[in-house]
């Protein structure tokens, strides 16, 4: 049993420095033509900011490797009240399927009640259409 423990012991050990050491790594792309596409769709009260980012591939690059992460252009719909003045800023945040319309429903209330709201758009800043299966 002593014996069987360790050699799953080790096997694990090997697996996770294998995986450390063979990680993945992301392409950086160009965004244009996704801001492009965007600002067809702006209204008065709403601009694109883009802005640096990474494409880390897991936790591991995130904590010992981002300084050899590939940088990213992202971009986001910052949305403002129709009033002029400073206001605090919501970032939304969508899942790798994108903004839904109820999204949308949602952002929109906040900036009824005086709040800016920065929709990020970091999914399709990469290209990833969902990060499901």
């Amino acid at each position: 049993m002593k014996k069987i423990l360790i050699i799953i012991i080790v096997l694990i050990t090997l697996f996770m420095g294998h995986s450390i050491t063979v990680t993945p790594s992301y392409n950086t792309l160009e965004i244009a033509h996704a801001i492009d596409e965007a600002k067809t769709t702006l209204k008065d009260n709403q601009e694109i900011v883009v802005f640096d980012s990474k494409n880390p591939f897991n936790f591991y690059d995130v904590f010992h490797r981002i300084d050899k992460i590939a940088g990213q252009k992202v971009y986001g719909i910052l949305t403002k009240p129709d009033t002029a003045g400073v206001f605090p800023v919501i970032i939304g945040v969508a899942g790798s399927v994108g903004w839904s319309k109820h999204h949308y429903g949602y952002l929109e209330r906040y900036v009824d009640m005086g709040f800016a709201v920065l929709s990020l758009h970091s999914f399709i800043s990469r290209s990833v259409e969902s990060t499901v299966g």
